[in-house]
């Protein structure tokens, strides 16, 4: 019986291990080519693609899409939504989304002054 749980428990942690490497490597690509997209200034594609790494939990792709929300390309310009992507970002450890975070405060841009 510990025999059978012990394989149970390496095919389940295999599994996840699988899971979890081609999650990233998916996000990965949706963060280079949302950078490509970004580049051309095909700011349409860029949001879409940088907000799908950023629903996954994707710091850059939520530091990039808050800096989108700042300027209003290829969205209109939200400094709401741009905190709070900051802050998502920011809270991973992110350094230039808690730059721009404190930024945000700085200037009262989607929040309140401080």
């Amino acid at each position: 019986m510990v025999r059978i749980f012990s394989r149970s428990c390496f095919i389940v942690f295999g599994l996840a291990t699988v899971a979890t490497t081609v999650t990233v490597t998916a996000h990965a690509g949706d963060l280079a080519d949302a950078e490509k997209a970004f580049a051309r200034k095909d700011f349409t594609q860029a949001l879409a693609l940088f907000r799908k790494a950023a629903a996954n939990g994707d710091a850059m792709a939520q530091f990039n899409l808050a800096t989108m929300h700042v300027k209003g390309q290829g969205t209109p310009q939200n400094y709401a939504a741009a905190a709070a992507l900051f802050l998502q970002s920011a809270t991973q450890g992110y350094a230039p989304a808690q730059n721009s975070l404190g930024v945000r405060y700085e200037k009262g841009q989607g929040v309140a002054q401080d």
